[in-house]
C-alpha cells in the first residue's frame, strides 16, 4: 500500500509495474462482475423480480436470505476494497481535479446506491429494483472510465 503515500504514482518508476497489475486485476474483475452478477441476481429486471421473489408460473424459488446476505456481503466486501485502491491510484495520477472529484463522487456513490438499493430491493420493495439496475451500471462505466484514466495516465502521461 506504499503507493497510498506518494503524491505523484507517476513520478515513481519502482512502483509502476505493480500499479499496472493492481489495475489489470481490477479490471479483471470488473470484466467478470457483470458475468458474476448476471448469473446470481441479474442484469435485467425481469431476472431480478424472479431471482428475488420467485416465479409460481415457472415453479421458481425466490432466493434463499441465506444466500443473499453472504452475496450481498461479499459484494460489499469486494467493492468497497476495489473503490479505496482504485480511487486512491486514480487520485494521483490525474491532474484536472474537479473531473477527478467528480468521477470519483460519481462512482462512489453509485456503488453505495447499488449495494443499498441491492438490498431494499429485496427486503422492502420490488419499486427499488430499477434503481439498483441503474446505479449499478453507472458504477461499472464510472469506474471503467478510472481504470482506463488510471492506466493512460500512469504510462502514457509524460508521452501525451
Amino acid at each position: 500500500m506504499r503507493f497510498v503515500l506518494i503524491k505523484d504514482l507517476r513520478q515513481d518508476r519502482s512502483m509502476r509495474p505493480m500499479i499496472n497489475l493492481l489495475l489489470a486485476f481490477i479490471l479483471l474483475f470488473f470484466i467478470v462482475s457483470p458475468v458474476v452478477q448476471h448469473t446470481t441476481i441479474g442484469l435485467y429486471e425481469s431476472k431480478v423480480h424472479t431471482t428475488f421473489f420467485g416465479n409460481e408460473d415457472e415453479f421458481l424459488d425466490p432466493i434463499n436470505a441465506e444466500y443473499f446476505l453472504e452475496y450481498l456481503h461479499t459484494q460489499i466486501f469486494l467493492v468497497m476494497m476495489t473503490m479505496v485502491t482504485l480511487s486512491a491510484v486514480f487520485v494521483r495520477v490525474n491532474r484536472n481535479i474537479f473531473f477527478t472529484k467528480l468521477v470519483v463522487i460519481v462512482a462512489n456513490s453509485a456503488a453505495l446506491v447499488f449495494l443499498a438499493s441491492l438490498a431494499l430491493g429485496y427486503y422492502l420493495s420490488p419499486l427499488f429494483v430499477p434503481l439498483y439496475l441503474l446505479s449499478y451500471y453507472i458504477w461499472l462505466s464510472s469506474t471503467f472510465l478510472m481504470i482506463t484514466q488510471s492506466f493512460v495516465r500512469l504510462n502514457f502521461a509524460k508521452k501525451l
